[in-house]
């Protein structure tokens, strides 16, 4: 999922689509159509929230949905507000863990909400792999080293 702030001009390819509507739950649709080759879609204007997208070619036929976030501005969040999505976070609280591992121990990792009980290693690093993947998509990063670390994992003796 692609991440922008309120306010921004936001240019999206449209991949052969001839209209892409945007919704989110509770709000109203927006309707784009192209400007060459791309949707530009103005996010003063809208609610923050994520958006549902859906690409339709010219007989109203559905051919591609994804999903968009638009984040409340930086310089208007709360001092206590993490401006860092739940995968991202979920991702920095497994990195500490296993930072830690050697000599806390640690059996739980907690964001918000969220807890994530492990009972090894293996299982705590096929989490960061998954998390790493979502962190990768929202980012896009791509295949970044960063996420692709790989743990030694060897049994204590």
């Amino acid at each position: 999922m692609e991440r922008y702030e309120k306010g921004a001009v936001i240019s999206i390819d449209t991949d052969g689509a001839a209209v892409l509507n945007l919704k989110t739950v509770g709000g109203k649709a927006v309707v784009l159509t192209p400007e060459d080759k791309f949707f530009i879609f103005d996010s003063s204007d809208v609610a923050v929230g994520i958006y549902s997208c859906r690409y339709l070619d010219a007989h109203g036929r559905c051919i591609k949905m994804s999903e968009l976030e638009i984040l409340k501005p930086f310089a208007e969040m709360e001092d206590d507000e993490d401006p860092r999505s739940p995968a991202r976070r979920t991702l920095d609280a497994i990195d500490a863990a296993l930072a830690g591992r050697a000599t806390a121990q640690q059996k739980k990792v907690q964001v918000g909400d969220r807890t994530i009980e492990y009972s090894s290693l293996k299982e705590l690093a096929q989490w960061r792999h998954f998390y790493a993947l979502q962190v990768a998509k929202e980012e896009g990063v791509g295949n970044s080293g960063s996420f692709t670390k790989k743990y030694e994992l060897s049994r204590g003796r």
